[in-house]
Formats: C-alpha cells, sequence, structure tokens
C-alpha cells in the first residue's frame, strides 16, 4: 500500500495500455502536480474510435468502391478490412485491399465491409453494400412490356429512403429540355474501365452519356446534331412543347451491339427531316451509315415531316426500331404513323410503313403522352391511336381511337387484330382520344378466364383492358373490352396522360387532377375500388409512376409532380414554371409517402419541370430530367 503522501494512477479502463503507476510524492508544488495528473489522465485514458466513410454504398458488378476508415485515440492508426466477418474477404462476399479497396462478387447480395481497429480489436466501424445485377433501363418505362418496373434494386428501401438517407447527390447541365426519359447502363467497359452510364437527349438536338454515379462532372461524350443551316423547330413559350423540338421521343438502346437508337427532328435548309441516328454506346460514335432520313408512304398518302411529331417512345423489337408519329396539337392535315427501321446487314434501312389512316385528314395520331408501342415476348406490336377516321370494320384501312395488334414481316406491317370501343363516335367528336395515354402489356393472369391483357387510359378518364390474344374489333353495341374501369373524368377535369406501371398484382395509374391510384388483380380481373391512393393530388397531366423493388419486397413508387411544366397551359396560356417534385410512395400502400423532394427545404429542390417525364430508378439512384438539368438523388453516402 502507498503511503498518504503518494498515489497511483493505473490504466484501469483502457486494459490494452500498460498500466504504470505515477508516484507523487508530498513537497512538489500543487499546481504543477494536477496539471502532470491531468496530462497522464488524457493519455491513459482516451478511447480508440474507427469512423468509416462512405456508409453506404450501392455497386453494380464491376463497380469498385474505396472506402476510407479513420482511428483516433492511440498512435496505432492500423487497419485491418473484413467484408461479412472476412478478413480480406472472399469471392464470395467480394473482396477489400489493405487500403480499403472493395471489389463485388459475380453475384448481387449485400454485403458489410468492417474495419477493424489494430490497436483495439473490439472496435471497429462499418459500412453496408448493395451489390445489384440490373443491367439497366433500355428503353422507356423499362422494357418492351412497359411496366415501369425496376425490380432488381437493392439499395432504396422504403426504410431507406428519408431525408437523413437520401437525398440531391448532384446535377448535370445540359443544352436543352429533357422530355425524352433518362436511359442506364451498367457495367460498360469505356476504355479500359468499366462504368455505369446514363443517357439524356434533349431538345436542342443533343445526347449526352455522363458518368451514372457522378464520378465525373463532363460528360462522357455529347453528340449534337446541328450545324450550317441545321437548326431545331422553334416553338413560341405557349406551346405544348417549348421553345423548341429537337428530339422528344425516348431513344431505345440495343445492348447486343452497344448502339443507342434516337430520332433527331431539325430544320435543314428550311426543310423539315426526321433522321435516325444509331450512336455507339461508347463513344457517341454514328453506326450502320447512320443517319437516315424517316419517309416513306402508305395507302397512296406520303409522310410529310413538317406536320408531324416524334412524339412516342422508340421500341426494339426483333432487332428492328419502331418509330411512331402524331400530329402538331392536330393541326389538319396529319395521319398517324409507324415506321419500322434495322441494321441488319450492317447498314440502317426500312423494314417497314404503315399510316393508321391513310387520307389527307385521316389523324388518328399515335403520341401517347410520351408513352410508346408495347411489345409482347412473341415479338407482336400494340399500338393505341387517337382521335381519327376509322372503318377498318368495313374493310378500310383507317384506325382512330383503336388498340392494333400488328407484325412486322417481309418488309411490312400486318394488322392481325384491333378494338375500338362501342362509343367511338362520340370520343371522336368530344376530342377524348383513346391513345392519349401509353399502353402497357399486364403480367399473363394464370388461371384466368382471359390471361393476356393489354391496358391503356384514355381522355375519358377510363382504363380501358383489352384482351390482346383476342381483341374483340368493333360492334356499336356491344364493347368488347374486357373492362372499362373508371378512375377519373373526361378532358379537361381529368384525363388521362400516362402510361400505367405494375409490381407484383398491383396496377398504378395517375389521372389528371386525382391521386395516384393502385388496384390489384383479383381473379384476372382489377377490382373496382383501389387498394390505396395517394393524399397527393397531382394537376395537369397527372403521373406516371415507376417503380423499384428487390423481388417482391422493399418496393416503391416513384412520381414526379410536373405541374410547372415548361411550356403552354390547356388554356393557351403560358404555365407558371416552377421545379419538378420528386415524390416516393410505398408501393404496397400508397397513402404512407416516404419523401418527397421538397422536405429538405432547398437542400433537394430538382431543376424546372418538363411535361410528360419519368424518373429512371436504378442503382440506388433516382435521374430526374429537367429544363437543361438532369438532377440525380440517391442513397446518401
Amino acid at each position: 500500500m502507498l503511503s498518504t503522501g503518494e498515489a497511483t494512477l493505473a490504466n484501469s479502463a483502457h486494459p490494452n495500455l500498460p498500466v504504470a503507476p505515477v508516484i507523487l510524492r508530498c513537497g512538489l508544488p500543487r499546481l504543477p502536480l494536477l496539471l502532470i495528473i491531468f496530462s497522464l489522465t488524457l493519455v491513459s485514458f482516451a478511447a480508440v474510435t474507427v469512423t468509416i466513410s462512405p456508409r453506404r454504398a450501392p455497386l453494380t458488378l464491376t463497380q469498385k468502391q474505396q472506402f476510407k476508415a479513420t482511428v483516433s485515440g492511440t498512435t496505432n492508426t492500423g487497419i485491418t478490412w473484413l467484408v461479412d466477418g472476412i478478413v480480406g474477404g472472399s469471392s464470395t462476399v467480394g473482396t477489400i485491399s489493405t487500403s480499403g479497396l472493395y471489389a463485388p462478387p459475380t453475384t448481387a447480395g449485400t454485403h458489410m465491409v468492417i474495419a477493424r481497429s489494430k490497436a483495439n480489436t473490439s472496435v471497429s466501424a462499418r459500412a453496408t453494400v448493395w451489390v445489384t445485377n440490373y443491367p439497366g433501363m433500355m428503353t422507356y418505362h423499362g422494357e418492351t412490356f412497359r411496366s415501369g418496373l425496376n425490380a432488381q434494386e437493392r439499395a432504396l428501401a422504403p426504410s431507406r429512403v428519408n431525408t437523413t438517407t437520401f437525398k440531391k447527390l448532384f446535377t448535370r447541365s445540359v443544352d436543352g429540355q429533357i422530355y425524352a426519359q433518362p436511359l442506364y447502363v451498367a457495367n460498360l467497359l469505356i476504355g479500359t474501365s468499366y462504368q455505369n452510364v446514363v443517357y439524356i437527349a434533349t431538345e436542342h438536338d443533343s445526347v449526352y452519356a455522363f458518368n451514372a454515379d457522378g464520378k465525373a462532372t463532363s460528360p462522357i461524350w455529347k453528340r449534337n446534331f446541328l450545324g450550317t443551316n441545321i437548326t431545331t423547330v422553334p416553338k413560341p413559350s405557349n406551346e405544348l412543347l417549348s421553345p423548341e423540338i429537337g428530339i422528344t421521343g425516348t431513344p431505345v438502346i440495343d445492348p447486343s451491339s452497344k448502339t443507342l437508337y434516337v430520332v433527331a427532328t431539325t430544320i435543314e435548309s428550311g426543310v423539315v427531316k426526321h433522321s435516325l441516328h444509331a450512336l455507339g454506346l461508347r463513344t457517341g460514335a454514328e453506326k450502320f451509315g447512320g443517319p437516315v432520313t424517316v419517309s416513306g408512304g402508305y395507302g397512296g398518302v406520303t409522310f410529310a415531316a413538317s406536320r408531324h411529331l416524334q412524339r412516342p417512345a422508340l421500341l426494339l423489337v426483333n432487332g428492328n426500331v419502331i418509330i411512331c408519329f402524331g400530329s402538331y396539337e392536330d393541326r389538319l392535315p396529319y395521319q398517324g404513323w409507324i415506321f419500322a427501321y434495322s441494321a441488319g446487314g450492317g447498314t440502317l434501312h426500312r423494314t417497314g410503313v404503315l399510316s393508321t389512316a391513310p387520307s389527307s385528314s385521316g389523324r388518328a395520331a399515335i403520341w401517347n403522352s410520351g408513352g410508346g408501342p408495347a411489345a409482347d415476348t412473341k415479338g407482336n406490336i400494340f399500338v393505341v391511336t387517337g382521335n381519327g377516321v376509322f372503318n377498318l370494320n368495313t374493310g378500310g384501312a383507317s384506325a382512330g381511337n383503336s388498340f392494333l395488334k400488328l407484325t412486322l414481316s417481309n418488309g411490312a406491317f400486318h394488322i392481325l387484330d384491333f378494338y375500338t370501343p362501342s362509343n367511338y363516335a362520340s370520343l371522336n367528336v368530344d376530342d377524348l382520344d383513346l391513345g392519349s395515354g401509353g399502353p402497357m402489356i399486364a403480367p399473363t393472369q394464370s388461371g384466368a378466364a382471359v390471361p393476356s391483357l393489354i391496358l391503356c387510359g384514355g381522355k375519358d378518364g377510363i382504363i380501358y383492358v383489352v384482351n390482346r390474344s383476342n381483341m374483340g374489333h368493333y360492334s356499336a353495341t356491344t364493347d368488347h373490352a374486357v373492362q372499362k374501369l373508371a378512375i377519373g373524368h373526361p378532358e379537361p377535369i381529368n384525363g388521362n396522360w400516362f402510361t400505367p406501371a405494375n409490381w407484383n398484382g398491383y396496377v398504378y395509374f395517375g389521372g389528371m387532377n386525382e391521386s395516384v391510384m393502385a388496384f390489384k388483380f383479383a381473379n384476372g380481373l382489377l377490382p373496382s375500388s383501389r387498394s390505396s391512393q395517394t393524399t397527393k393530388v397531382f394537376g395537369y397531366p397527372g403521373a406516371s409512376a415507376t417503380v423499384s423493388a428487390n423481388g417482391t419486397s422493399n418496393a416503391i413508387a416513384w412520381v414526379l409532380d410536373n405541374s410547372r411544366f415548361v411550356g403552354g397551359d390547356l388554356d393557351g396560356g403560358v404555365n407558371t414554371p416552377g421545379p419538378a417534385v420528386l415524390h416516393a410512395f410505398r408501393a404496397d400502400d400508397l397513402s404512407v409517402e416516404l419523401y418527397n423532394s421538397s422536405q429538405a427545404g432547398t437542400r433537394d429542390i430538382a431543376g424546372t419541370a418538363i411535361k410528360f417525364t419519368i424518373p429512371t430508378v436504378a442503382n440506388g439512384h433516382v435521374y430526374v430530367g429537367g429544363a437543361k438539368k438532369l438532377t440525380v438523388y440517391g442513397i446518401a453516402p
């Protein structure tokens, strides 16, 4: 035992540091003794801590992640790196170097990266890694069914989409309005490294390729199709598209040939042209002898480029790019048009052309509010037309306000089947286009009387559910739709300007001046009452939902409020522009809002809204197009 003139300071609180008695004897000055004791206490009792950055990392299969660990409270700052408890990781869970560079495994999964202190092995920090094998969003609304679903999203879950763990990550400026949906390709080898790439098309006739994870501010490449005596089509501020028209329809990507197909509208020496470009995904270089001018005739009518708007998204089916056209705000004369082009044989060439109403004022436009033609697994193509002449039932060639089932063979389109509402005539007179929305092919309803369905909403506020195996044709007395589900009221009060989405039996509709609604299939049909709906009501033009999920769990419905879009309003005036607002709802209960981009003050504000745009969700990120700006949201690192 020490005498009353002595004391012992033992490092009992820090068992990893040696216990060293400090002898303090009487007679020393009191203040210096206290300073000595205080200093020794700080040295002896400081806690070892470890922090790790980033704490959350969504990755694709080829995407490496550099982690950094900071050790405090000791001079021994060494770190042991582990993955799922394995030092250095393994081929199954992913490997990590001694410097903290993580390389994912070859399969999707969720893993824990651990930074453990060498000074005190009981102290560590952890980060979560989500590895996805989602190849990308390569066409409008997901795939040829136009379901709007990414079912391979691991990072974005309802518990992580809130203002604490989800936010705006970065923006990218572009040279024009973004009406087309952003497209995304994962694991693209560019030079000697793999990158995730987001592709943006603008109304200034440009296509950009950006690193999708924000690793570089400059584009990987940019292509612009303007030049000497080549301009966009100018439009005044009160037009529905403003201030110019260049690229409007969403491009389509062929992953097998690493090609992006896009239609650019230009005025060349005073002549309006629609040109199909085939661009290499890695460099943006023209391929297959492109571009080629979209042209042709059908039924005695020649396609007039200056009178037709390439609004619908492109479709790729069996190597053919399907391109549809409508009008410029119903300005006669016009017709609906469908073209097919292929790069088979190494050169772009036309493989089919069809007019949906081949007469001088036939109309029957295909526009779909930015949606596009759909295709089933057999390669059958489905389009829905607007107001116009109809005489298919009497052997004619005009198909106003109709669903059409087409096949492409021997250099021509062939109409295999069609459906036209029994009240076709009143729809036509009242300007209630059947094809104001975009079509969506529903998943097969196993065991149902009608298992094969296609859905589309019209301006009359009705969702039309049609048997795509036997569409029913037309009868003035008996309507042959499987269902006609009213979710709103006729335009201009409501109306449907969206493409439905689906997940796990739910179908999502977003009519004008309505909530976004979810209906769940039962016995092969949609019930009359909705499963859930958002408390938020979406003004004109309504909303097309995009759904992300990890299979049948963690589903989120992503919706843009674009009501403050740039351009003309419904009454011929100029709409009041403002930011788009990104909303996230639980997909199994839309009444639960997880997040919106106005909740965190100005932190997450998006670019100015553009009508009919929809978000793209991939690898923990949400990509939102706007007026001259791409806004990217995601998991906070």
